[in-house]
């Protein structure tokens, strides 16, 4: 890519980030009247406000936009087919699994209030994506070689497995500066039994699993631009976003838990990139087809 190449992209995430932001943004409040004509009660807002300052809910919309970009510019396919993998993909990431996790460590409800909102401005945003940023052919290479299908059975497995083996690690990591605020039920934050977060954490890695394949198999950059993009849309989706206007968590606890969610959500994107799109997949594939594979005639002189 040259550099007036980049000059461009750079002056076209200027207003295209804002623009996608500021459509998902409108979208949650047009959500958030459908919900309230429909007669469904929000969550309980811990502290003196009735929700999150206006402008902290536009930053969070604009660091979704970017961060949904990312993977945006790397999914192939028709727009329609693009759309309904980034929606579906901010909807389960955020819009459902961010609630689920939210059921079992607070007192807030609202389960689902949110996940029926969250409907709306999770279809607008990958909309909004799939249209403004599409796949560069200047930096299209070809999709990823996946994994043969035939070792699925213990790929698919071993990923769901992982997710609560990353979770543990770093929340272990985390415990020591956040512990004391779930058990003394702080800003509504309770500690539920382990078989409870286990089990939730299984669901939860199924979840990601489903929605996050579908971006793998149509990706056309590089491996490693898989990883990071990947990696950074779970983080902003999974904790980035929400925390930005969590204002009632305590500053250490939002803190904490930010860096807490980046390691879960790098190493859980290069673990789903590594199982699913391996480096040697493209050798192993290459091995298993013939050089050449005889005609008829060649196998056969009689007939030429």
């Amino acid at each position: 890519m040259t550099i007036n190449q980049q000059s461009v992209r750079v002056v076209d995430y200027l207003w295209k980030i804002p623009l996608c932001g500021a459509i998902y943004f409108m979208a949650g409040h047009i959500s958030g009247f459908i919900v309230s004509v429909a007669g469904l009660e929000f969550p309980e807002w811990p502290g003196p406000e009735q929700g999150p300052p206006q402008l902290l809910t536009l930053l969070a919309a604009l660091l979704l936009a970017t961060f949904i970009a990312l993977l945006a510019r790397g999914i192939g396919g028709a727009l329609p087919t693009r759309a309904l993998k980034l929606a579906v993909f901010t909807y389960v990431c955020f819009g459902f699994n961010n609630h689920l996790e939210a059921l079992i460590f607070t007192t807030m409800g609202g389960f689902k209030t949110m996940t029926l909102y969250a409907i709306i401005p999770c279809l607008a945003i990958g909309t909004a994506a799939a249209h403004l940023f599409r796949p560069s052919p200047a930096e299209t290479t070809t999709q990823l070689v996946v994994a043969a299908l035939r070792s699925w059975w213990w790929r698919i497995p071993l990923v769901i497995v992982l997710w609560p083996v990353i979770y543990y690690f770093f929340g272990m990591l985390a415990s020591p500066f956040v512990i004391e605020a779930y058990q003394t039920s702080q800003a509504g934050l309770i500690l539920p039994s382990q078989a409870i977060i286990l089990s939730t954490q299984l669901l939860r890695s199924t979840l990601y699993l489903v929605v996050i394949l579908p971006i793998v198999f149509a990706w056309t950059l590089s491996r490693r631009n898989l990883i990071l993009s990947l990696g950074l849309a779970v983080f902003a989706t999974m904790g980035l976003v929400g925390l930005v206007e969590t204002t009632f968590f305590p500053p250490l606890l939002r803190i904490v838990h930010s860096i807490e969610i980046l390691g879960d959500a790098m190493v859980y994107g290069w673990v789903i990139v590594a199982l699913f799109a391996p480096k040697n997949a493209q050798l192993q594939r290459d091995l298993s087809v013939p050089e050449h594979e005889p005609t008829t005639s060649e196998e056969n002189p009689s007939l030429a």
